[in-house]
């Protein structure tokens, strides 16, 4: 029998989703847990416990006459659904919550072997809940992904626009560039093969991929480190360095005036660190005879996080002074516009990409040759929920300003619209940073119509003042 385990990740807030075979061992320590119980093999699950919360051996999930049941072992307990369990079992439902250490996890009870929907462990090695950033991370050969399932929205690497990506996995044409040479199949390529191609080649010593603020602060460093322009090159489909990052805020409802998750010490425009982001705003409020709230941003940076809150900038201040720097190194000198395709190491032992400087019509085709290479392309997707997947496919139809349902990082302004004009009702999934964003915006959204409810939902419940 398998089950469903449901948790967040709370570095990304995204929800994870994985199917186990009965029975399950779970604790901190792999070399504890058993591996069998009643002569069948075990599913171990290793919690990541820095704290130890979580026994060595805390708890297992099995089968007893015909139900799922869990068993604590631990000395701290396991909590199902609030009620702590210390040396004790009790019979699991679907839609139990179970609490070991800092870990909320929801139970699926999967009936007839099992859905296809979430993540399936396969073999006999230990499944790592990898919470923490400085744990070891989860083999990809560990999982078996579902295949073919429109699981994300991403950048288009043509166009850069934010959209729902069709298939996990995209396919390759064999006839297009550069797949189409038949010297790119190599693991190294020639440097005659490539002039001969008929394509045009250029170098450069050093080669930013990506273009996004990963790259600016790599490219910065080069400039501070004394590297001439001419000899550095960016990849890149956006104009500036945090457009996607931007995209983002906006249709997560943060606009430039507002603050966003980033430390004061967290400045891509100044590699030194020194002075932040707070220490710039309490300048600046000093300056225009805001005493107060100069010493209100000092006493964020050196209180943080024990006696005050932590201070985050300003969206708007970051951009503008990512600007500026940009000014100064000439980034717009250096940028190159197009996407990239591929890449090749030549027999020289430098790398060859491959891309398209007009995407967008999939012509001008080029190869770049570079000693030195920074890979820094951002996140890979935004995860879509496999009931939205679901829907999306129930209703093709919804689609651009027509859809209904949307995850809260694409585009949805149309429904803040269509709310302030006609009223309604919005069920929101979720509590993270982004939901508290377009509860504000709901907020806005009420001052223009009051007949606007809003129905939030929770995996668990939430406590805050």
């Amino acid at each position: 029998m398998q089950i469903k385990l449901v948790s967040e990740n709370k570095i990304t807030q995204e929800q994870v989703e994985q199917v186990f075979n009965l029975p399950i061992a779970i604790g901190r320590d792999l070399s504890e847990l058993p591996p069998n119980l009643n002569n069948e093999p075990v599913s171990p699950i290793v919690l990541l416990d820095n704290n130890r919360q979580i026994s060595r051996f805390h708890a297992q999930i099995r089968l007893n006459n015909n139900r799922v049941y869990l068993e604590d072992k631990s000395s701290n307990g396991t909590k199902v659904n609030g009620k702590l369990l210390v040396k004790q079992g009790q019979v699991l439902n679907t839609g139990d919550t179970i609490i070991i250490g800092g870990y909320t996890i929801t139970v699926v009870i999967l009936e007839g072997g099992g859905q296809d929907e979430g993540t399936v462990i396969v073999g006999e090695a230990a499944t790592v809940f990898n919470f923490d950033p400085q744990s070891q991370v989860l083999p990809a050969s560990r999982l078996e992904p579902i295949p073919n399932v429109a699981s994300s929205i991403s950048f288009n690497p043509h166009t850069g626009i934010l959209e729902q990506q069709v298939s996990s996995s995209p396919s390759i044409s064999r006839s297009e560039f550069p797949y189409n040479l038949s010297f790119w199949h190599r693991p190294q390529i020639s440097l005659r093969e490539i002039e001969s191609s008929g394509f045009l080649v250029r170098e450069t010593e050093y080669l930013a991929c990506g273009g996004g603020m990963g790259s600016f602060v790599w490219v910065d460093m080069l400039r501070i480190a004394g590297v001439k322009t001419e000899n550095i090159k960016i990849l890149s489909n956006q104009e500036k360095p945090y457009q996607r990052y931007k995209t983002l805020l906006k249709n997560c409802q943060i606009s430039e005036d507002k603050r966003i998750r980033s430390g004061s010490d967290s400045c891509p425009d100044n590699i030194w660190g020194w002075p932040g982001y707070g220490l710039r705003d309490a300048k600046k409020a000093l300056f225009s005879g805001q005493i107060g709230a100069a010493i209100g941003f000092l006493w964020q940076v050196f209180a943080e996080p024990v006696h005050a809150d932590t201070y985050t900038p300003i969206a708007g201040d970051v951009f503008d002074s990512m600007d500026r720097e940009s000014e100064r190194i000439n980034w717009q000198k250096m940028l190159e516009p197009g996407a990239i395709l591929s890449l090749r190491q030549t027999e020289d032992g430098r790398y060859c990409i491959a891309y398209c400087s007009d995407p967008q019509n999939r012509r001008h085709y080029q190869f770049l040759l570079a000693r030195y290479v920074h890979i820094c392309t951002g996140y890979p997707g935004l995860k879509l929920l496999p009931d939205l997947e679901k829907y999306r496919q129930e209703y093709p139809q919804e689609t651009g300003n027509s859809r209904t349902v949307v995850q809260g990082y694409e585009e949805h302004d149309h429904i803040y619209t269509h709310l302030e004009k006609h009223g309604g009702t919005l069920i929101l999934r979720g509590s993270g940073i982004v939901a508290s964003q377009v509860l504000d915006r709901i907020y806005q959204a009420r001052k223009r119509n009051k007949n606007i409810d809003v129905i939030h939902l929770n995996r668990n419940p939430r406590s805050g003042n």
